[in-house]
C-alpha cells in the first residue's frame, strides 16, 4: 500500500527561513527588468482550454479546495511575477457580482493594500473585472474572467514600486506595456470540462482572533492574540522560500520535495512575531487524502521521516512514537535541520480523520520557542464524535 507523506514541513521551514536570516548589510533592492523578445514563450495549458504568452517558461502546481480545484502557472523574472491561477469549481458560478466582491475584499484583507482603480473589462465575450492593487512596496494589475465553472485569475506583479516611480519612469513603463501585452496575450479556447469533485463542508475550519475551530475534522485549539496568522500569499511565499532553502545537489530529491510538498492542503498557519527569543516559532497544519482507511498515523509518520533523511540537511532527533495529547492519540518524531547553517527544529504530530491525514509541523530555534508553542497545544481538542 502506497501512503502519501507529509510535506507540510517545507512552508515551516520557508516562514524561519523569511523571517530568521539578519544580513549585516541589506541586499539591493530588486529593479524591475522588461523581459526580451526571445524570453517570451507561448504556453497552451494542458486541457486546451486557454493560451497565454508568458515572459518564460510556467512552472505549474495544483491545490485542491473545498468544491473544486486552483492550478498555478508562475514566472518568476527579476523584480516581477507573471501569473495566471485557474479555480475551477463543481457548481455553475451564476453571480458574478458576489464573485467580484469577494475578490476585492479578500484584496482589501492584505497587509498594506489599497485598491488604486477598478474597471469593467472584455476580452472577446468574456466580460470581467480588473484591480491596480498597491501592497506596500508591490504593485499589483490582476484580471479576472469567468469562464463556465472556471475563474481566471490573471496577474502581473512588481516590486519596489516607490522606488521605479521615483527613479525609473523607463521602468514603470516598461512594466505596464508588458503587462498590456501580457493581458492581451490570453486566449480561451474553449469552456473547461466539468470537474468531479466532492469535497466536504468546513474543511479549511474558521478562525477568530484567539481561537480556530474546525468542525469537519472536529478539533479546536487556542492560540495568543498577538501571533499573526498567515494568509494565501504569505503561505505560497514560505513555501517556495522553503524549497530554495532545502536544495540539494540532486534533482531528483529536489522534485520529489517539491512534488510532495504541493499536494499537501494548509487549512491554517500561524507564526509568532519577531521578538529576540522566540525568532521563528510557527505552527503550520495541512492535510492529505490517503488512499485508504487501514492506512494509520504511525506508518505515516514513519514514511514521512523516511523521506525527510534522503535530504541530507536533516537529522533525527527523537524518532517516530506514540503520545495521547488530551485524550487524542497522536504519532510524532522531530528533526533537526541544518540547511544553510541555520539550525532548525521541526516537530511533526500525524492523526488521521475521516481518510485524510493532518500534520502539525512545530518549528522553533530553542527550548523557549517549544513552550511557547506546546501551550499552543495544549489546548488542542479533538472531539470523538
Amino acid at each position: 500500500m502506497k501512503y502519501l507523506l507529509s510535506l507540510i514541513f517545507v512552508l515551516s521551514v520557508g516562514i524561519v527561513a523569511v523571517s530568521a536570516q539578519s544580513p549585516p548589510r541589506p541586499p539591493k533592492p530588486l529593479i524591475y527588468k522588461v523581459p526580451e523578445k526571445n524570453e517570451l514563450k507561448e504556453f497552451v495549458s494542458e486541457d486546451k482550454t486557454f493560451q497565454i504568452v508568458f515572459p518564460g517558461v510556467p512552472k505549474m502546481t495544483e491545490q485542491e479546495i473545498p468544491n473544486g480545484k486552483i492550478t498555478n502557472y508562475r514566472v518568476y523574472q527579476e523584480g516581477s511575477t507573471s501569473i495566471v491561477n485557474t479555480i475551477d469549481y463543481n457548481y455553475e458560478l451564476s453571480d458574478a457580482d458576489k464573485i467580484y466582491e469577494i475578490v476585492k475584499a479578500n484584496l482589501l484583507k492584505l497587509p498594506k493594500a489599497k485598491i488604486e482603480t477598478e474597471k469593467d473589462i472584455k476580452v472577446g465575450e468574456i466580460s470581467g473585472k480588473e484591480f491596480d492593487v498597491l501592497q506596500d512596496y508591490q504593485f499589483q494589475k490582476i484580471r479576472i474572467l469567468i469562464v463556465g465553472k472556471r475563474i481566471y485569475e490573471i496577474k502581473s506583479d512588481v516590486t519596489n514600486w516607490h522606488i521605479l516611480n521615483n527613479y525609473y519612469k523607463d521602468k514603470v513603463a516598461g512594466f505596464r506595456n508588458e503587462t498590456e501585452r501580457f493581458f492581451a496575450s490570453f486566449k480561451s479556447l474553449k469552456v473547461p470540462e466539468n470537474l468531479s469533485v466532492i469535497a466536504p463542508t468546513d474543511f479549511l475550519g474558521v478562525a477568530d482572533e484567539t481561537n480556530y475551530t474546525n468542525n469537519f475534522f472536529n478539533f479546536s485549539f487556542d492560540f495568543p492574540k498577538d501571533w499573526h496568522r498567515l494568509n494565501d500569499t504569505e503561505v505560497d511565499a514560505s513555501r517556495n522560500a522553503g524549497l530554495e532553502m532545502l536544495k540539494t545537489e540532486k534533482e531528483k530529491i529536489n522534485k520529489a520535495f517539491e512534488s510532495a510538498a504541493h499536494k499537501e492542503v494548509v487549512i491554517f498557519a500561524l507564526t509568532q512575531e519577531k521578538d529576540e527569543t522566540l525568532l521563528g516559532a510557527n505552527l503550520i497544519i495541512g492535510v492529505l487524502k490517503q488512499p485508504g482507511s487501514q492506512i494509520t498515523s504511525e506508518m505515516i509518520a514513519v514514511a514521512t521521516k523516511n523521506f525527510f533523511l534522503t535530504n541530507s540537511n536533516f537529522k533525527i532527533s527523537k524518532d517516530v512514537q506514540e503520545i495521547k495529547l488530551n485524550g487524542t492519540k497522536l504519532s510524532t518524531f522531530t528533526l533537526e535541520n541544518a540547511a544553510n547553517n541555520q539550525k532548525i527544529n521541526q516537530k511533526i504530530l500525524v492523526v488521521t480523520r475521516k481518510g485524510y491525514s493532518i500534520s502539525l509541523v512545530l518549528s522553533y530555534r530553542n527550548e523557549e520557542s517549544l513552550k511557547s508553542l506546546e501551550r499552543i497545544l495544549d489546548s488542542l481538542k479533538f472531539d470523538t464524535k
